[in-house]
């Protein structure tokens, strides 16, 4: 028997239904409702000095003293907050906490001898596009805590061929680096940057190569930035083992046809400055006695 695509998600909410497992207002019933849901999905407590403010973020303001008044507000697409009896006030782009500072001294202006508290009530979803080496490039929808990854893993991941560290973010005339590797291997959130409306993810192909072999933990080809030196390429390796010799590094230099055209043995502290060109082989030798276990068999 065959069954519409479209009827067995119902069928299997259904049987999750009749369960007690799955309540049926919480099944999103539209764009909207997913949007909704993905604005409640926070990743944990929000630092209030990297979160930046934008339309569409919703807040809580309390008023306490001999009146208390609480008003639930929207940041316009104008990248305004319009309060009653204090007016519009401009907070997009800023940080929470500067939009916390700007918002309390607007209010403490025109209410005296009281208490203020502003909160983010929920957070703002929009559109982000996404282009190049990923399996299924378009526009997606993201929220103001979701980061380049997240947006690349909606997209369906990278393509083989697809650069790992020379990926770009273009935000209103600025683009920004988005460095996967050094992300993953490093933990390095500057390299994965929060999305922000009108975003886009431009992944290139993979372009410059080097390679580190030896004495490493994570010995092999690695891409490079244009600009980096031997030093910046290191740590992507997980650093030198103990058994390395730092006092002579071999590094390899070719010719565009594969063609070796130097070589030179030369110290970490020296090697360290260099810049990487395409194709650079540098070699860590190791000791190879380094820490031996020795024994007696009786």
């Amino acid at each position: 028997m065959k069954y519409r695509n479209t009827l067995i998600p119902a069928f299997f909410a259904g049987l999750l239904l009749s369960a007690g497992l799955l309540v049926s207002s919480a099944l999103p019933q539209s764009l909207e409702d997913w949007a909704k849901v993905k604005s409640q999905a926070v990743p944990g407590k929000i630092d209030p000095t990297v979160y930046h403010v934008g339309p569409g973020d919703e807040f809580t303001l309390g008023i306490w003293g001999e009146k208390n008044y609480v008003y639930n507000l929207s940041v316009s697409p104008e990248g305004e907050i319009i309060i009653p009896e204090v007016g519009p006030i401009s907070v997009s782009g800023l940080s929470l906490a500067d939009a916390r500072r700007t918002i309390i001294q607007r209010v403490e202006k025109v209410f005296a001898n009281v208490d203020i508290t502003f909160t983010l009530r929920r957070i703002r979803i929009f559109r982000v596009g996404v282009a190049g080496e990923v399996k299924k490039p378009g526009t997606y929808l993201a929220s103001a805590v979701d980061r380049a990854t997240d947006l690349l893993e909606l997209a369906g991941g990278t393509l083989e061929e697809a650069s790992g560290r020379g990926i770009l973010l273009i935000r209103s005339g600025d683009t920004l680096r988005v460095d996967l590797q050094r992300f993953s291997r490093l933990g390095d959130l500057n390299a994965n940057p929060f999305l922000r409306e009108g975003d886009l993810l431009v992944v290139p192909v993979r372009n410059h190569m080097a390679q580190i072999l030896g004495a490493v933990f994570q010995p092999g080809e690695l891409e490079f930035v244009p600009g980096e030196t031997f030093g910046d390429l290191l740590p992507l390796t997980g650093g030198f083992r103990q058994d390395a010799i730092l006092d002579s590094l071999e590094l390899a230099r070719f010719d565009s046809s594969g063609f070796e055209i130097e070589k030179r043995i030369l110290p970490w502290t020296e090697a360290a400055k260099i810049q990487v060109r395409d194709d650079d082989r540098l070699v860590v030798r190791r000791h190879v006695n380094w820490h031996r276990k020795r024994g007696v068999w009786v």
